[in-house]
């Protein structure tokens, strides 16, 4: 957590911050990106920038939290919402396809998320805590349909799904601002794919 400091800053300072911590983590990665460098492109010292972090990991996290709120924000309500088993999957898939046009339009963004699901460092984790509430429509509404297992709790399959698009984010992301249409739309069938097998119900 950012110190009282970083918190009676102007909005203006704060982004100013967060702005340039962001350009560096998305090009450099956490273990990569200097902190004293970071620190003298911002114009502050160690002992100053003490009073607003409490170091590199403490502003990272800040930094990835920014950019998943971002994310979770610029993304529509799951078009899975009030579907039928007929329609809950295209839904998913029109969804999906919103957020990789997101991070398709945004590298940046694209590259600090893929350091959630690289681990570049754990303090970034709590930071996912966005995607939760879309992912929980996801599941209810696959169930309440009969397109989605009912034999796990939520939290699980939350967690289950989050994982499946994690480690295909581990290749996507990356690239992402590279791929074309035609592979932007592989890439989803794949996710979906994938998500079906995961997710549907046992007999």
């Amino acid at each position: 957590m950012p110190r009282p400091r970083f918190q009676r800053l102007t909005d203006a300072q704060r982004e100013h911050i967060l702005d340039v911590a962001s350009a560096a983590f998305a090009a450099e990665g956490f273990e990569r990106t200097s902190y004293n460098e970071l620190l003298q492109r911002l114009g502050l010292t160690k002992g100053s920038a003490y009073h607003t972090f409490d170091g590199k990991a403490d502003l990272y996290a800040v930094v990835v939290e920014r950019a998943v709120t971002r994310f979770a924000a610029a993304l529509p309500a799951p078009a899975c919402s009030s579907s039928t088993a007929t329609s809950f999957w295209p839904g998913v898939s029109s969804w999906l396809d919103a957020s990789l046009a997101y991070v398709t339009a945004h590298p940046e963004s694209a590259r600090l998320l893929g350091g959630i699901v690289e681990g570049d460092h754990s303090g970034s984790a709590a930071a996912v805590a966005p995607l939760m509430a879309p992912f929980g429509v996801l599941v209810r509404e696959g169930q309440r349909v009969g397109c989605v297992r009912s034999d796990l709790n939520e939290a699980l399959l939350v967690s289950l799904c989050l994982a499946v698009l994690g480690a295909l984010d581990r290749v996507t992301l990356p690239q992402v601002s590279a791929l074309s249409s035609t592979e932007r739309g592989a890439v989803l069938e794949r996710s979906i794919d994938i998500l079906r097998r995961v997710l549907r119900p046992w007999p």
